[in-house]
């Protein structure tokens, strides 16, 4: 499997699938149940039978209890490390990414692309800045929603809660960036103190 993984799997489009699914907290993708990603055949001609995987439908991503702050989910969900590992009794599962994960190289590829992934987007002069930009598509929307009683309708939510929603989200964002940050804080020292044990 470590031989032959690199020509099979474009690993760093996989990573960055994994980072994304990871940080949302996915619960419907590629790494949880096997679902919701596509395969794409490269046709490289240095590598023949590599596939670019890529994810697709983000409806069920930072699924957090409003009122308790906690994951629907359960708290695996939090963990970048832990988020793909199998639940007990879950027949809806995609071991790749575990043994991927479980290679040292690749574990440490992996850490590495999200650290930059963090450091990239959560800029504060970053122009994709995640809570600034959902503080302006939130003040964006408002007026509609006042105007949409059908929405209100449909999604059981008026529009004191979509504002309240709204803010608690950005909330989130940011304390999901806090939590990451200092779970790949933690991988990065027990990567370093890895040969030393060895």
């Amino acid at each position: 499997f470590a031989a032959e993984i690199e020509e099979r799997i474009d690993l760093d489009a996989m990573f960055r699938l994994m980072i994304i699914e990871t940080f949302l907290m996915s619960s419907d993708g590629m790494g949880r149940n096997g679902r919701n990603y596509n395969l794409y055949h490269l046709r490289d001609e240095d590598h023949p039978n590599r596939w670019q995987l890529f994810n697709y439908d983000f409806d069920m991503t930072l699924d957090f209890d409003i009122d308790t702050r906690a994951p629907f989910m359960g708290e695996s969900y939090l963990n970048i490390f832990s988020f793909y590992q199998r639940d007990p009794d879950d027949e809806k599962y995609n071991p790749l990414v575990n043994r991927v994960l479980a290679i040292p190289e690749h574990n440490a590829t992996y850490v590495r692309l999200y650290q930059e992934f963090l450091g990239t987007v959560f800029a504060t002069n970053s122009p994709k800045q995640p809570t600034a930009l959902h503080a302006d598509r939130v003040q964006f929307v408002l007026p509609w929603v006042d105007k949409d009683g059908l929405w209100q309708l449909s999604n059981g939510m008026d529009t004191d809660s979509f504002r309240s929603y709204g803010a608690y989200t950005g909330e989130l964002l940011t304390q999901r960036y806090i939590n990451v940050t200092q779970q790949l804080q933690a991988a990065v020292r027990e990567q370093a103190q890895a040969p030393a044990q060895a």
